[in-house]
């Protein structure tokens, strides 16, 4: 469960934008399910085409995901495993 002492923690640790690596240690999901989130729009963000670095995150829009994630709004939309 998200509470307001982890939000503000994570905001206190972690720049205003950060990478799918530090998305996935976030969210305490795979590296898999973290690029597939974010190809496809779950989670918004700034995609480079690159290789390396692709991802550009809005650290709000992350905490926005787990608030939701948490609630049980998006068990449709995420894939299982």
């Amino acid at each position: 469960m998200i509470t307001e002492k982890y939000c503000k923690e994570i905001l206190e640790q972690y720049p205003e934008y950060i990478t799918k690596d530090q998305m996935y240690r976030i969210c305490h999901i795979s590296k898999r399910k973290a690029r597939w989130l974010l190809e496809n729009g779950v989670i918004p963000c700034e995609d480079s085409g690159k290789k390396t670095r692709r991802f550009k995150i809005k650290l709000e829009d992350v905490i926005e995901f787990l608030k939701l994630r948490d609630s049980g709004f998006l068990d449709d939309v995420m894939p299982v495993g």
